[in-house]
């Protein structure tokens, strides 16, 4: 006999479940299989009531809204999946594991924005309010800016700097031949030919001087 097989015949085998063991067992899978078909059965429940009521309400030409009783999010999104599918806009109202809760209209009763947010809000929406407060929003745009024709620098000009510093500042017109720099403030009134020929001639000494001379 080899190794393998001495080790294998030396185990012992795994005890047996008894006769109480294997019902309870049993009795254990028999319970999870009804919890889970309840529950299958719960889901399928609610996603029939909630496509009744929808169809209910769409053939209803008098109903504009339909408001769904509170609950968790997961019904939540049943409710909004099946309102898509069913082209009818839908939001959540209220507050999470509270009163949130959804509201589904019909296409051609939507609500517009400034009515979502005050119904997020927990406010009445006032439509007659709202178009006023824009119609004055809208007057305050287009009305003209304020524009003064009145010179403060001209009021301020002589107190800032001062009328007699003013005119007693000399006014120099550049010279187009010298750049932007007006020529009666240049030092130096040589032409470029003059400047650089006594360049030159300031090197000439330097450069024999510092060259050595030939051997012959």
């Amino acid at each position: 006999m080899d190794i393998l097989g001495s080790i294998m015949g030396s185990m012992q085998a795994p005890p047996s479940l008894g006769e109480k063991e294997k019902k309870a067992a049993r009795a254990q899978k028999e319970k999870l299989r009804k919890a889970q078909e309840a529950r299958k059965k719960e889901w399928s429940d609610f996603r029939s009531k909630v496509e009744s009521r929808i169809r209910e309400f769409i053939k209803d030409p008098k109903k504009a809204k339909l408001v769904f009783e509170s609950m968790d999010k997961v019904h939540r999104v049943v409710v909004h999946d099946m309102a898509d599918n069913a082209s009818l806009t839908n939001h959540a109202f209220g507050d999470e594991d509270i009163d949130r809760h959804v509201v589904v209209w019909k296409t051609e009763h939507a609500p517009c924005d400034d009515e979502i947010a005050a119904m997020r809000a927990g406010v009445k929406y006032d439509p007659a309010a709202k178009r006023q407060e824009t119609k004055s929003s809208s007057s305050q745009k287009n009305q003209p800016k304020f524009q003064s024709t009145y010179d403060y620098m001209d009021k301020y000009r002589g107190k800032i700097i001062g009328d007699d510093v003013q005119e007693a500042t000399p006014v120099i017109a550049p010279d187009r031949a010298f750049g932007c720099v007006p020529s009666a403030n240049k030092r130096d009134h040589r032409s470029i030919e003059e400047t650089l020929n006594e360049i030159r001639a300031r090197k000439k000494p330097r450069l024999e001087r510092d060259t050595p001379p030939r051997k012959s």
